[in-house]
């Protein structure tokens, strides 16, 4: 799990030096970075909700839950 998170910043900065342009690298990545601590923010509380009440049997329901939400979003961004 922890190289993953290296590579996802690897790939991400190296994607931001090439095609964004130079006036807008400043706020370009923040924003970008910023997403993954609102998502954290998000999923935490409800995973809680959802293991607390035994939704999907309990705590497998965040896994299930926020896969196919993952999924979702990804199908709709290859489209």
């Amino acid at each position: 799990m922890g190289n993953e998170r290296i590579k996802q910043k690897c790939s991400s900065s190296l994607l931001f030096s090439e095609k964004i342009p130079a006036t807008e690298r400043s706020t370009i990545p923040p924003a970008a970075q910023t997403g993954t601590s609102i998502g954290i923010i998000f999923t935490t509380p409800l995973a809680s909700i959802m293991i607390g009440d035994g939704f999907l049997g309990g705590w497998p329901s965040a896994f299930y839950v926020f896969g196919k939400i993952k999924y979702g979003i990804e199908l709709s961004m290859s489209l």
